[in-house]
């Protein structure tokens, strides 16, 4: 039972709680009844967490302008190619790296809009990712929306954005 030592063989059970702040191997040293013994416990660090709503563009001046609907670029579009820098914020950073990676928006009939993410590491606490937004625009003059999933460090978000035409 619980709480007694019983004759002979037995075993004791531990309980191992908490959030680790990265990735990588757990050491415990456990003494009971002058007995030692080690063990370790292979751990992951929590995957961040991605704010798409809160992306934004920076320009060449470092100004920030949010771009995740309702916001959006504004411009006139004649067609062409474009390619524009953002960032998307993450909280919740574990020190992990993550590879390049390129999503293309829906809907698709549109040139193929490529969302272009950096290699980069996820710094500790909070941090954003550099990404490119670039491909083809036919010529409008109306609102183009365009949507893109992420899915890095076993974490996801949809970024939804507008081109807006003059």
């Amino acid at each position: 039972s619980a709480g007694t030592l019983a004759n002979g063989s037995g075993s004791l059970a531990y309980t191992i709680s908490g959030t680790p702040s990265s990735s990588g191997t757990a050491n415990f040293t456990v003494n009971f009844g002058g007995q030692i013994c080690t063990f370790s416990v292979s751990v992951n660090a929590p995957a961040p967490t991605l704010k798409c709503g809160e992306a934004y563009s920076v320009d060449w001046a470092g100004h920030q302008t949010p771009i995740a609907s309702p916001n959006g670029f504004v411009g006139t579009y004649n067609g062409g190619t474009f390619s524009f820098p953002i960032k998307i914020p993450y909280s919740g950073g574990n020190g992990q790296p993550y590879g390049t990676q390129t999503v293309y928006s829906s809907p698709s009939g549109f040139g193929g809009i490529g969302l272009i993410l950096q290699q980069g590491v996820f710094t500790n606490g909070s941090g954003s990712m550099d990404l490119t937004i670039t491909g083809n625009i036919p010529a409008h003059n109306n609102n183009l929306y365009s949507s893109w999933v992420i899915n890095i460090g076993g974490t996801s978000c949809t970024l939804s954005t507008v081109f807006m035409g003059k």
